[in-house]
């Protein structure tokens, strides 16, 4: 069964000009890598667009999206994301490195081997990855959503094929109060 999750690989952010160039915001660590991509979908699921990067800009790049030619039908993409299926992505280089996405729904155990709840996102908001984690029981302060920086400090184990994660809940917790205490 095919894996049907999608993966947003770059933002429409508006027209570039005016015979239906795009501005493009690329998610993927080398923007070329959109070229490379079988299809692209406007919208999780949805139509179909062929891409070609022409040049970058200052925040993305400039591309065309085969169809578009006029600066009335690009600028009727802002705002669109495009995606890929999971699948497109293929394997990881080696059974040490992951897709994040891949991380999604993990089950959450601390360095003993209890269960906390199970892995609900992994965001980037610039400053490097956390880890979303879901609780099975709340934490005073923090409530049932916990964000935690995604490093070796505080994620030491993700075994993909068992199905978890070690998360070092309690070191974090405690790194908190500490900052709180200052």
């Amino acid at each position: 069964m095919p894996d049907r999750r999608w993966i947003c690989v770059a933002a429409i952010s508006g027209a570039q000009g005016l015979k239906g160039a795009v501005r493009v915001m690329p998610f993927t660590e080398e923007p070329q890598a959109l070229e490379r991509f079988a299809t692209l979908h406007v919208g999780e699921g949805g139509p179909t667009v062929a891409l070609r990067l022409e040049r970058p800009l200052k925040r993305g790049w400039v591309a065309r999206l085969a169809g578009i030619d006029t600066r009335e039908a690009a600028e009727r993409l802002r705002g669109k994301k495009l995606f890929v299926p999971r699948e497109a992505l293929g394997d990881t280089p080696d059974e040490d490195s992951y897709y994040c996405v891949d991380l999604v729904g993990l089950a959450v155990k601390d360095p003993t081997g209890r269960v906390l709840g199970s892995i609900a996102d992994v965001p980037d908001y610039g400053a490097g990855s956390l880890v979303e984690i879901a609780l099975d029981k709340p934490v005073a302060g923090f409530g049932k959503t916990v964000l935690v920086p995604f490093t070796r400090d505080y994620v030491p184990v993700v075994d993909l094929a068992a199905g978890f994660a070690v998360i070092d809940l309690a070191a974090w917790l405690e790194r908190q109060a500490e900052k709180t205490a200052k």
